[in-house]
């Protein structure tokens, strides 16, 4: 599938039909994701008998210009309802699920907030983006780049408060939510997703959470994309 361009903002977008389907599984894609990683988690979405639509975004989704950020983030929240009410209408989809995985678990909160979902599943996510970015261990370049411009993290805290899980987890009003994090994850560090856990569980959210001890941010979410049916569906 070709790159589509839309107001400057590069993405790709699949989506397979399963006959009567009532529900639709909408899959985001970790950093620089494709949408090959998705031949296991999309063969199994299907044969329980519902429908996918599933992205892949270029890695400046994220980068050194804060502003480009913030605004693709956003562009994504605006494209994934707009592709989600044409398909409601054509094919008059019930139930809604969104699976996030890393960096896709912005994109998967912002689109949970205060909508109604059956299934909400976020893999090593983080509670603050910039936080994650300022320490992860796969973004200290974007990290240098931000501090040779004097933009600092508590810079980073304000321009994407509202794109941060923990802003954006208050008002969920999903079924299920699923999380899994790694004890281990050097890219989004543990003590970032174990936060997000606290305050899905503060809020009172329906949760399951499992945290690996030794996998770490790769693993983990090879070990969820290789495992559907047990991670998703057990």
């Amino acid at each position: 599938m070709d790159w589509s361009n839309h107001s400057g903002f590069l993405f790709k977008r699949r989506f397979k039909y399963k006959q009567q389907s009532q529900e639709l599984f909408i899959l985001l894609p970790p950093w620089g994701g494709r949408l090959c990683l998705n031949l296991f988690l999309r063969k199994a979405v299907f044969k329980k008998g519902c429908s996918v639509l599933e992205y892949e975004f270029p890695r400046n989704i994220l980068s050194s210009d804060w502003e480009h950020t913030l605004n693709y983030f956003n562009f994504v929240r605006e494209l994934v309802f707009r592709d989600v009410q044409k398909l409601k209408d054509k094919y008059k989809f019930s139930k809604i699920s969104v699976v996030g995985v890393s960096l896709g678990c912005i994109n998967a909160c912002m689109i949970a907030n205060n909508n109604e979902l059956n299934i909400l599943c976020l893999v090593v996510p983080g509670n603050c983006l910039a936080e994650v970015l300022w320490y992860g261990a796969a973004t200290q370049e974007i990290r240098k780049d931000y501090e040779n411009k004097k933009v600092t993290l508590k810079d980073l805290k304000n321009y994407w408060y509202n794109l941060d899980p923990e802003t954006n987890i208050k008002n969920l009003r999903a079924e299920k939510v699923l999380v899994y994090v790694s004890k281990a994850d050097k890219v989004i560090p543990f003590y970032n997703g174990k936060t997000l856990i606290e305050k899905i569980k503060f809020y009172k959210h329906p949760i399951f959470y499992k945290i690996h001890k030794n996998l770490g941010h790769n693993a983990t979410g090879l070990l969820f994309y290789l495992t559907p049916n047990k991670s998703l569906f057990n």
